[in-house]
């Protein structure tokens, strides 16, 4: 675990190393949501979704998570990386919005605008990148380009060796 999932999660690496991550699951998220989870990457696909989990002192937090299997060069599962983004702000204010302003027909166009921009938010503080099973990149989103300097033209197509420095 980085220092981050330390902040949210209030647990430190010497109180979880070697523990399964169940005790994080929160009652919130539905059983069938890991069972899911669990089935797809021990298949070795990846997965994503969002998940609510509890910290040590109880309270809730929510991520998106991409969990992605590594796999050894026998093709044996050797261990998981789940890449987490706190997305705690964004569903409390969706939260809100729906228990607050109890969203009818009405007014529901102008709380999904609101809902996106949120969301918009989030995703300009996050670099995102999509690939073909190739591993060319079939998508980016602003804050990628606007990190790497490259634009649309330059990287669309192309694999994410371009972005390799000669030092790594």
């Amino acid at each position: 675990v980085n220092p981050a999932f330390e902040q949210i999660s209030g647990y430190s690496l010497s109180e979880i190393l070697g523990k399964n991550p169940k005790f994080l699951q929160s009652d919130q998220t539905p059983k069938y949501t890991y069972k899911i989870m669990w089935g797809e990457i021990k298949k070795g696909k990846s997965w994503r979704g969002i998940v609510k989990n509890k910290r040590k002192d109880g309270s809730a937090y929510w991520v998106n998570s991409m969990i992605y299997p590594i796999i050894d060069i026998n093709g044996e599962i050797v261990e998981f990386i789940s890449i987490r983004t706190d997305i705690t702000e964004l569903q409390e204010m969706k939260e809100h919005l729906r228990d607050q302003l109890k969203i009818s027909e009405n007014n529901f166009e102008a709380v999904y605008h609101r809902s996106k921009q949120y969301e918009e938010a989030i995703n300009e503080s996050t670099i995102l990148s999509r690939t073909d099973l190739e591993g060319k990149i079939t998508y980016a989103n602003h804050r990628f380009y606007t990190i790497t300097g490259y634009d649309e033209g330059d990287i669309i197509g192309q694999t994410h060796k371009c972005l390799h420095h000669p030092d790594t």
